[in-house]
């Protein structure tokens, strides 16, 4: 069972310290739930990349399935750990590009399963983290408390 005080190597965030917090209870539930020796990411995210941003909202930087796994590495990921995206969208194709999501995209290039929502992941401030596929304001939240809300995406 997974330790719910994040240790170093398993998690980076690209997120100001606020929604941090907003984060970390949030998803207390489906860290504990997600796979054994997760790595967790914690970002904005869309169907191709992840975003850094600071507390005013200003964007840092972006990160693709090109630039990721490099700062994954760097933040202390280890090859084979699963990967959990905590990031809105990561789970759905880029239709428009016609390519896989990024999270099927991270799953190939690191041969490791990928966990990532395939719509809006919602974070309020009642303690509970959701997923909404229908934008905001969400009008079906479904609570995140498992990992199979979360899409898996495996190497192909």
């Amino acid at each position: 069972m997974f330790n719910d005080s994040l240790h170093k190597g398993n998690y980076v965030y690209l997120i100001d310290d606020v929604s941090k917090k907003r984060f970390e209870e949030a998803t207390k539930n489906m860290r504990t739930n997600s796979p054994k020796g997760s790595f967790y990411v914690y970002g904005h995210g869309n169907p191709g990349t992840i975003s850094q941003t600071n507390k005013d909202g200003k964007l840092l930087a972006f990160y693709n399935e090109n630039t990721l796994p490099k700062l994954l590495k760097e933040n202390g990921y280890t090859n084979g750990q699963p990967l959990v995206l905590f990031s809105c969208s990561t789970g759905l194709p880029q239709s428009s590009l016609g390519l896989p999501s990024l999270a099927q995209l991270l799953s190939n290039i690191l041969n490791v399963d990928v966990y990532a929502p395939d719509g809006y992941l919602l974070v309020p401030n009642n303690g509970q983290a959701y997923i909404s596929t229908y934008g905001f304001p969400p009008m079906n939240m479904i609570p995140l408390f498992t990992r199979y809300n979360l899409k898996k995406f495996s190497p192909q």
